[in-house]
Order: structure tokens, then sequence, then C-alpha cells
């Protein structure tokens, strides 16, 4: 038997490729304490720190689709690149003139996608980016701070300006992609393994109401109603998630019904402690991916294999 120390052989070596480790050796029998300790550890450290591949890092069709949606109006918009301010005030006014609606997608520049609904404060009052004048325009433009990148040669051209913003806006997005891979990577699991399933079951609890499941499964007889999540980033809603979905299974176990949580990513690494607390006490709830392929591997499963339908 062997398992991993819980310290580190040299300074910081955790955070080299693969991490230096130290390895215990025991030939000595464990308490059960320490078999629930090594059962955790093994679970923790089957954690995947991504499920996104590069050709989903960037979603370079949305980003097209969206400059071409602001091609005409960036194009006009590019004549505000000038030497100095005093300029730059006078070409707001020609174009608010000639193509007052180009200034409609002023909020897009700072990085602001529903325009529409931008607002801030303004000597303790709230202004709204709705009903468009010329005075909004150079407020948003010379207060946002707009106007010193535009005049200090450090945009040369807004359509390339807005290309970097909707690469760095489109990472805000992962966290769904992360998601959506999850579910996909759960659903090729169960087609490997043969595994009848339907997708996106409604439950209607006996005790404490609805629930909508990722997946139900039907294995030696019995139903299983599976949720899945994927964790990119550490963070106070990882904690808030792990809590709700022990509501969750309490509510699943007042109405008889079979629940796994199927969780993974580099995110659930911040949140040791409370999930060492939560495996302990109802682990057979909950796998990380690697843990429920084993699992699936384990079960006798009819080689039936069809997706049911949810009508």
């Amino acid at each position: 038997m062997t398992f991993k120390a819980q310290r580190f052989i040299n300074c910081q070596g955790d955070k080299r490729v693969e991490g230096a480790q130290e390895i215990f050796i025991g030939n000595y029998p464990l308490t059960e304490q320490q078999k629930k300790e090594l059962e955790f550890h093994q679970w923790f450290d089957s954690i995947q720190r991504t499920n996104i591949s590069l050709e989903q890092l960037v979603n370079w069709e949305s980003i097209q689709n969206n400059l071409n949606n602001y091609e005409k109006d960036l194009g006009i918009l590019n004549n505000l690149i000038c030497a100095n301010q005093e300029e730059l005030e006078k070409r707001i006014e020609k174009i608010w003139k000639e193509n007052p609606q180009s200034f409609q997608i002023l909020p897009y520049l700072l990085a602001v996608r529903d325009g529409e609904n931008l607002a801030w404060l303004e000597q303790e009052n709230i202004e709204y980016w709705e009903d468009l004048t010329l005075k909004k325009v150079k407020k948003l433009i010379f207060d946002s701070g707009l106007a010193e990148y535009l005049t200090n040669g450090q945009i040369k051209d807004l359509k390339d300006y807005c290309l970097g913003m909707e690469v760095v806006l489109g990472t805000h997005g992962r966290k769904n992609v992360g998601g959506k891979v999850m579910e996909r990577a759960v659903e090729s699991l169960l087609i490997k393994q043969q595994v009848k399933y339907q997708k996106q079951v409604p439950v209607n609890f006996q005790v404490n109401g609805k629930k909508l499941f990722d997946f139900q499964i039907e294995l030696e007889g019995k139903s299983y109603y599976l949720e899945t999540s994927f964790f990119n980033v550490a963070g106070s809603e990882v904690q808030e998630v792990i809590r709700s979905y022990n509501g969750v299974l309490e509510k699943a176990q007042k109405n008889e019904i079979n629940f796994l949580w199927i969780l993974d990513g580099k995110g659930l690494k911040s949140c040791k402690e409370l999930l060492k607390d939560t495996y302990q006490k109802s682990k057979d709830f909950m796998f990380t991916l690697t843990g429920f392929e084993k699992w699936l591997g384990k079960k006798p499963i009819k080689r039936e294999l069809t997706e049911l339908s949810n009508d």
C-alpha cells in the first residue's frame, strides 16, 4: 500500500511539472479513519485541471460575427483616432452631425455588450446611456478614459482593438463551455458503456418540489439521476455550489431518489476541506469523471444501447 504524503521534498515542489512528491510506503494495517483519509486523497488526486481542448479556447466564428455586426460603425468611429483631445472633440461633433447612430456602439468599446442597459454614477445620481445625446457621447468618451487612448497612439484601428477585446470577452464564457463539455464527456461514457439514459429529466419530488436533472440512467434495475459540473476557476461560487448539492442530496434521499453528482475541474482544488467533509459524509454520490468511468465499468450492464426519448 502506498499513498502520497501531504508535504513536499523541496521548496515549491508542487509547482513543478507533475509535482515533486514524497511517497510513504506502509506495511501496517490502516485504521478506519486512515482508510477514509486515503480514499478521499485518491479521489481528490483524480480531479482534472481542464476539459477544454485548444479548439475550444476561442470561438472565432462568434467573434467574426460580432465584428461584422459593428463593422460599418467601427469604420466611422475610426475617424476619432487623432493626435490630441481638442481635435477629438471636433471630430466627435462632426460625426454627431453626419452619423449620430454610430455612437450607439460606444459602450462596446468599453467591453459593455448591452449598451441599452449601461448606467453610471454621476454626482450621486444614476445616468443612463439610453436617449443618446451629444453631451452623453462626450462624457462617455472623456470621463471613461477612452479619449486618452484615442489620442495617444496606442489604438491604431478600432477593428483590431475590438478583435482583441472580443477574445478577452470570450474567455468569460469558458465556464459555460466547461459545463457543456462535461455533459458531453459524461454522455460519451454512457454511450461507451452502453448505458440507457435520458437527458434533461424533470423529477417531481414528493418532498421539496421539482428538480431538472442532466441525466437519468438505468443500471441493475435502478434509476439514477445525474448532475454534472465542471469548475474552471476557484472562488466562493464553487463553495456555494458544493453546499447546494448537499441540499440536493438531502432532497433526493428524502424522496428515495438515487442521486449522483459528477464534478471536476481545477476550481475544486481550492475547496479541499469542504469537499473532504462532503465526501466523507456521502462519498457514494460524488464522482470525478475518472471515478465515474471506473464506477460504470464495475456495473453489470445489459448491452442494449439507446438514448431514451424524453417524450
